[in-house]
């Protein structure tokens, strides 16, 4: 109980008006009489400082529990519960022995599956934390959602997400989509994919490939394309709103069929009517037009046409560039309807779900954290099997706390067993911090919101370091660094001196 007395007396020495400055010497002293690695006035880890704080405060805080103690081991508990059921069991247990004011505002229940990659078996387990400690990927390394459209052969483009580094390969992108489409019902053949990037600002190669490694640096969107590489000829179609006499305007992506060399005009204008027949469109025309989409191919800009129509008395080799391509517009009358039809279905990426290509973003630590390093495998026995195997982990938080605490690992050590620190900057959202992206258990069903209300920095090198902390007092920020405090004149967004956050 002296620890819990010393931290309410500092507790109530903050509060009472009557100190400029606390200095909390006689709560550092019983921790350092306690613990070894406290002691002396060499540099010690604050996140380590907090969790013996909060395991102590535990401690000496329990209330009297005349509950019966659940009797049986996890393992025993398992054999007949649901992952539901089970994880409540271990968590009412852990509530039983743990039964405070500090376990029922900062523990929370992650889930770990570990899944055999030969035959699906599944394993699982439900732990308590108190801080969950994010390794901090390089920008390279980081991973996070980047829009897809996939254009097939027929019907309406599909929009999903993909999770993936600013270098992706080209099969992780492809490995991903049955499980972003969801449970649509889509005719695809995801092998016949190619895919370009296209960047914010709409320029960029367009070329196709699919195989190799796309560059995500300043993307706007990924866009897949189902080809028929039996088919020599690309025919690139692009969908254009007729505004006035004068004016059109390109919308959206570029459509794309493959036609035989020997395709005739006729066949060619069947074809591409086919092919957008699913917009139901009426009073449309189709048009030769340069890469772009917005000058006719044939007259050249010179003259300011838009686009001569596709005849069928023109000479289809006439039109085709050397990279066997051909570029028509589809031009219809502006009408609203042509955005609904558009997409197919929506995914919805905040952004701070988002990949970051110039800092790095606690979305994709936690990322990380869940799926780990380019959803890498272990070894493991599977009880199925009844063998060694390959097999894919999965963290997840399954039952949040009320209070978030978050450990940017800083501090590393190298194949040399030499420790290092990451100076990567790291950039969090300061309100409305939705948790339910990593949140497994299904019965939240709403955004699971947190507020950022401290900050623990360090400073400098790793064994020449300096802590100070950026808190939230009332609506405004304040930096407490040692008897010197500041105004914030911005709220914190993100840093290279973050080390603990609280939410």
């Amino acid at each position: 109980t002296k620890i819990a007395l010393a931290f309410f007396s500092v507790i109530k020495a903050l509060w009472s008006n009557d100190y400029v400055v606390v200095t909390p010497k006689a709560l550092k002293d019983l921790i350092s009489d306690k613990y070894e690695q406290f002691r002396g006035h060499n540099q010690q880890d604050a996140q380590e400082f907090t969790l013996v704080l909060l395991e102590e405060l535990n401690m000496d805080l329990l209330r009297n529990n005349t509950t019966e103690i659940m009797v049986g081991t996890p393992a025993s508990i398992k054999l007949e519960k649901t992952p539901s059921e089970f994880a409540d069991c271990i968590w009412n247990k852990y509530l039983q022995e743990n039964d405070s004011i500090i376990t029922h505002t900062f523990s929370g229940q992650q889930q770990q599956k570990i899944t055999c990659c030969e035959c699906g078996y599944s394993s699982e387990s439900f732990d308590p934390f108190n801080c969950i400690s994010l390794t901090i990927p390089s920008i390279g390394r980081q991973r996070g959602f980047v829009p897809l459209i996939i254009v097939c052969k027929q019907g309406k483009p599909i929009l999903c997400k993909v999770l993936v580094s600013v270098s992706v390969d080209i099969n992780e992108i492809k490995n991903q989509i049955p499980k972003a489409i969801g449970n649509q019902e889509i005719n695809i053949c995801i092998d016949q994919l190619a895919f370009y990037v296209l960047q914010k600002n709409g320029k960029g190669k367009k070329r196709l490939i699919n195989e190799g490694k796309l560059s995500l640096i300043n993307y706007d969107k990924i866009v897949g394309y189902e080809i028929d590489s039996s088919k020599e000829i690309k025919v690139i179609i692009f969908i254009r709103v007729i505004k006035n006499e004068n004016v059109v305007v390109l919308h959206n992506i570029p459509f794309l069929i493959c036609i035989e060399q020997n395709c005739t005009i006729k066949e060619l204008k069947r074809k591409i009517e086919k092919r957008m027949e699913w917009m139901k469109m009426e009073n449309n025309r189709i048009c030769i037009v340069d890469e772009e989409g917005k000058q006719c191919k044939l007259c050249g800009e010179r003259i300011g046409c838009t686009g001569c129509s596709l005849k069928e008395d023109m000479k289809l080799e006439e039109l085709i560039t050397k990279t066997k391509e051909l570029y028509v517009s589809y031009d219809c009358e502006e009408n609203d309807i042509i955005d609904e039809q558009i997409i197919c279905e929506s995914y919805k990426i905040t952004n701070n779900q988002r990949l970051q290509t110039t800092a790095v973003s606690i979305f994709a630590c936690l990322t990380l954290f869940t799926h780990g390093d380019s959803f890498e495998t272990i070894d493991w026995f599977c009880d199925s099997c009844r063998k060694n195997v390959k097999a894919e982990v999965d963290v997840t938080i399954w039952r949040p706390p009320q209070v978030l605490i978050f450990q940017l690992k800083r501090f590393e050590f190298t194949e040399k067993y030499e420790q290092i620190k990451t100076y990567e900057r790291v950039v969090f959202p300061p309100f409305k911090f939705d948790l339910k992206e990593y949140v497994s258990n299904t019965s939240f069903k709403e955004p699971i919101l947190y507020d950022l209300f401290g900050i623990v920095n360090h400073q400098g090198k790793i064994d020449k370091g300096h802590y100070y902390a950026d808190c939230k007092v009332g609506t405004d920020w304040y930096r407490f660094d040692d008897e010197k405090v500041t105004k914030l004149e911005e709220v914190p967004t993100g840093s290279d001196d973050a080390y603990v956050l609280y939410y």
